[in-house]
């Protein structure tokens, strides 16, 4: 802003030139730290027309700010900002320039500093020759360097001993030796030509002969002369001449130098020559102490050859005072060496080299500190070592800068580092940069966004997000922001109006972005956004990990078709995308899509997959036991010779969703058989296949014969949840304060408790759970756990209370809403549920879930016409009502009914005896309630349909078929109706039978007549 305030300011010519270059010296000066920056700038600069610009003197500027081994890439923006203004420049002008280009060996850049001088017409000086020919034979542009050589004009002795250096460098000794004999007609070489001639033979790999040069006494060598030998000797792995020409130079009375030792060993370290490093030790410790040059140039050289030992046992005999004087880049070194498997590193290496630091006054700076910190927390999982490391950097008047707070805050990405200390380090961070008046890093509040993130502490997420100035934040923010928002329900209209306010300010959304937004959909249920979002992804170019992620979006949606077709259009399908696909199939339990699409799988894609992939082996496995077909399940797992903890873990999942207790016996018996290590991960697994069985006694079994040892919170919290799903509260309780004995609570183990208190219609006991979660557990509460309790009020009846609870914390979670529909429905408030109807219906217009639910509150209360409205709407919407499906296990068959059964082959039978059991317990006082059949039809006609419903025909078939007394156990895909649960009741107590029955949403354990649920259904 200052520079186009001086431009455009109508002073003299003169006085506002000085102003300019005033202006531009700040500015350069100001933006010379950040090379990015400066780069950015120099390239708005070329869009300035102002005559001023053009200017030689205000290049000559802008060089004489540059270092003298500058950034190639600072040296490539001058030159083009200089093109761009048809700046040629003077002799001045590129004689400083070239004095910036100290190492420069960028034949781009040495090329467009050789045109632009000629265009320029310049005659160089013997010094500038000099430097351009130095410059383009580092480069290797040796014909131009040649045409710089051959101009007009004397070439000093400089000049030659520079053309002779560049044909050395590409191993040009034909041409080296012809310039040579040249010279001496012209000059008498001086001790630089001689080692220049010697560099030729050896890089042309000819030591030995540059050795014999060296002892014909034409020329007296220096130090330098022996040392290109040396190196020279070692680089062609002649050990034995190397140490021979080591002790004859000292014998010529020049001894080896830091420079001598340090390129010696750098052949050791880039040849991984441990026989000549072995014997230059030996040479370096005749020499005499070592001085800390030569000790650093060991630490590299060890560090390079991943060899941790001998570097302990140097820092080990060193003195305080030596590490001090150490180069302060062997510590980033040695802790890289920590972390290598090569040379039996162990964990205690790492906290030596800490020790130390910690205990010695070492002169290190920030650069140093930061790659410590950054390799302590990235490599080595020593986060709060890292950490911890920033106060050593404080106490010896060294200050953290941005770069170190990244690191340390980098370091808090892994799992072993708890939310608390997260928090302490953002706490001293933000005192930090208020002491110091340091804006917010926006690399590092990216990062903290990130962590939070995925820690689900959307709190703090947000508060980061906000603090952000509104100039500065990019779509890095705005994508973890948006990431964040999906990681829990309940905050889809915030993150949908971020995801539009991003496009609105210019910002362009990447894959990350909609990768988010799809996740925001998914979670939230909110399938019209989702549509949206996968036509605006249509016009975009391919991208298999969107396209993936919205097959596995539609699969979580139960939207086979819109997950087949956006699988179509994948060119390069890979395992995550097959395993989506099934995902999604299995999900809508669709059996013979699924089946199709395996064996597609097998018929296309043998190009691609050598063998059948585990992982997609393991999800095929898992979503057949979905979809009803464990035998082909089973058959899958066959294939596998020896499998593996995921391939036990994918066959029980199977043989969960199968729900015969039978077949995960035999899974059990097969295990032990197989004499597989089982994990506590895999005990889990069986527990929750049991569990979902029914089976809780063989659960507690399990339980009991684990090692103590084993159980870790995953398997406590399986129990709790077992325990909650059949209202053992009590129980769930015990195992609770079991978990509490020996581990802190997570997430979810709160849920887990949760889930207990919701089944025993304990919603008290659970809003105060919720309350105590982050001040006992330090846990914050998630929109799943809020979800947990406002059920349980809705469950118990007090559809006030939850409604408060929405109201306050959850007013946009269709979820949430949907559960208090429910509960309006169960206790028939046609008020409330019309009123949460339209709620729902404006949060989500597409879904349809709360119709249903509204058109059976409206049948129960005998409003059919406005049920039949309701029922219009459905259709508009092309609702695909799932069908009520019941069944039981009998002699390891599944036998399956639905509504009016007429495929079973015992259905008549069936039937018969269906009318029987109702005539035998109307005689012990049951009354059918035919306010639960919705439909307008005669009372009668609601008895009947009440005989047909598919579980009362599965209790049927299992009278039938089992011995009597013995227990049954129905299973159902939807909740159990209210009449259905008093009907099993009676029928229990009337056939002495324990009739266990597993709806959608628990179990009910019926016994004498009574449920485990105390009549709160």
């Amino acid at each position: 802003r200052m520079l186009r305030l001086a431009l455009k300011s109508q002073d003299p010519r003169s006085q506002c030139t000085r102003r300019y270059f005033s202006t531009t010296e700040s500015f350069l000066q100001t933006i010379r730290r950040d090379g990015e920056s400066f780069r950015r700038n120099l390239s708005n600069l070329s869009s300035t027309s102002d005559l001023l610009l053009q200017e030689p003197s205000v290049a000559m500027k802008m060089i004489q700010l540059l270092d003298k081994n500058e950034d190639p890439k600072n040296i490539a923006s001058i030159l083009s900002w200089m093109e761009s203004k048809h700046i040629l420049g003077n002799l001045f002008l590129y004689s400083s320039l070239l004095s910036k280009c100290g190492k420069i060996e960028d034949p781009k850049i040495a090329l467009q500093i050789h045109s632009m001088m000629k265009r320029s017409a310049i005659t160089p000086d013997n010094i500038m020759r000099t430097h351009l020919i130095n410059l383009l034979g580092r480069s290797k542009c040796i014909p131009e360097a040649e045409e710089v050589f051959r101009m007009n004009g004397t070439n000093d002795i400089y000049t030659w001993t520079t053309m002779l250096t560049a044909y050395g460098r590409i191993g040009d000794l034909t041409s080296a030796l012809r310039l040579f004999e040249e010279l001496k007609r012209v000059h008498k070489p001086t001790i630089a030509t001689w080692n220049s001639v010697l560099s030729a033979y050896v890089a042309t790999g000819r030591s030995l002969e540059a050795l014999q040069l060296l002892k014909k006494n034409t020329f007296i060598p220096n130090l330098t002369s022996w040392n290109v030998i040396v190196k020279g000797l070692a680089n062609e792995g002649r050990v034995q001449e190397t140490v021979t020409t080591l002790r004859e130079m000292a014998t010529s009375g020049i001894e080896p130098n830091d420079v001598t030792w340090g390129g010696l060993l750098d052949v050791c370290a880039t040849s991984q020559n441990s026989h000549l490093l072995d014997a230059l030790l030996q040479e370096i410790n005749k020499a005499g102490p070592l001085n800390p040059k030569v000790f650093g140039y060991l630490i590299g050289t060890y560090a390079r050859l991943n060899c941790i030992r001998p570097i302990i046992q140097l820092l080990t005999d060193a003195s305080p005072n030596f590490l001090a004087e150490a180069h302060p880049s062997i510590w980033p070194q040695i802790f890289q060496t920590c972390r290598s498997p090569s040379d039996q590193s162990s964990p205690g290496d790492a906290h030596f080299v800490i020790d130390l630091l910690t205990r010695h006054p070492l002169k290190l700076n920030n650069i140093t500190w930061n790659s410590i910190i950054q390799i302590l927390g990235r490599d080595l999982n020593l986060a709060e070592k890292a950490i911890a490391l920033m106060d050593v950097m404080e106490s010896r008047q060294i200050q953290p800068d941005a770069i170190t707070w990244f690191h340390a805050f980098s370091a808090c990405e892994s799992d072993l580092i708890s939310t608390p200390v997260i928090d302490r380090l953002l706490d001293r961070y933000n005192q930090f940069r208020q002491k110091s008046n340091m804006d917010i890093d926006l690399k590092t509040c990216t990062l903290l966004m990130k962590i939070y993130a995925q820690r689900e502490r959307l709190d703090i997420v947000r508060s980061l997000f906000h603090q952000i100035p509104k100039e500065k934040v990019d779509l890095r923010c705005y994508n973890q922001m948006l990431f964040a928002l999906a990681q829990e329900r309940g905050h889809f209209s915030e993150g949908w109006d971020l995801f539009q306010e991003a496009k609105r300010i210019g910002l362009c959304p990447n894959d990350f972005t909609y990768s988010a937004v799809i996740a925001l959909c998914t979670i939230n249920q909110i399938h019209s956004s989702l549509k949206t979002i996968d036509e605006e992804i249509k016009s975009l170019p391919e991208s298999s990990l969107l396209q993936n992620g919205l097959v596995n979006a539609y699969g979580v949606s139960r939207d086979p078709e819109s997950a087949l077709r956006v699988f179509a259009t994948i060119s390069h399908k890979d395992s995550y995308s097959w395993g989506s696909l099934f995902t999604a199939l299995g999900n809508s339990q669709d059996l013979a899509k699924l089946d199709e699409m395996v064996a597609k799988f097998f018929q296309l894609e043998k190009k691609d997959f050598v063998s059948w992939p585990s992982v997609l082996q393991h999800i095929a496995i898992i979503n057949y036991g979905k979809c009803g077909n464990y035998q082909q399940a089973e058959n899958l797992f066959r294939e596998i010779s020896s499998p593996s903890e995921d391939a036990w873990k994918a066959i029980f999942s199977a043989g969960r969703n199968h729900g015969d207790v039978a077949v995960i016996d035999d899974l059990v018996r097969q295990l032990k058989e197989s004499s597989f290590q089982i994990t506590p991960e895999l005990y889990g697994t069986i527990l929750l296949a049991y569990s979902h069985s029914g089976t809780l006694p063989q659960v507690e079994k399990i339980f009991e014969e684990m090692d103590r040892k084993d159980r870790n919170p995953f398997i406590y919290n399986t129990m709790i949840w077992g325990y909650g799903n059949f209202r053992q509260i009590d129980k769930a309780l015990a195992a609770f304060n079991s978990l509490l004995d020996r581990f802190q609570p997570d997430g979810n183990t709160i849920m887990a408790l949760l889930n207990a208190f919701n089944h025993s219609l304990k919603p008290d006991e659970a809003l105060d759970l919720l309350q105590r979660m982050e001040r006992d557990y330090h846990i914050s509460p998630g929109h799943q756990h809020l979800g947990a309790v406002i059920d349980a009020f809705c469950r118990a009846g007090r559809l006030d209370a939850a409604e408060k609870l929405i109201e306050e914390k959850a007013h946009d979670d269709v979820i949430a809403w949907t559960s208090l529909m429910s509960g309006a429905r169960l206790y028939g408030n046609i008020n409330k549920a019309t009123e949460i109807a339209e709620r729902i219906r404006s949060l989500n217009p597409t879904d349809a879930s709360h119709l249903l639910m509204l058109a059976n509150v409206q049948g129960k209360l005998g409003q059919w016409e406005d049920q039949r409205l309701t029922f219009q709407q459905l259709s508009l919407k092309e609702i695909k009502r799932i069908p009520g499906r019941s069944w039981v296990f009998h002699n390891g068959k599944k036998h399956s009914f639905v509504m009016n059964e007429q495929e079973h082959p015992m259905i008549n039978l069936i039937r018969e005896k269906t009318a029987e059991v109702v005539e035998k317990i109307e005689e012990m006082g049951y009354q059918p309630d035919i306010s639960w059949v919705t439909k307008d039809i005669s009372p009668e006609e609601k008895r009947k349909d009440l005989c047909r419903h598919s579980e009362r025909l599965a209790m049927t078939y299992a009278l039938i078929s089992t011995p009597p007394g013995s227990p049954m156990t129905i299973f159902k895909n939807l909740r159990v109706c209210g009449d259905c649960h008093s009907y099993t009741g009676f029928v229990s107590k009337a056939y002495d039978r324990e009739i266990t029955v597993r709806d959608a949403v628990t179990w009910h354990v019926f016994k004498d007549g009574s449920c485990s649920c105390g009549g709160k259904y």
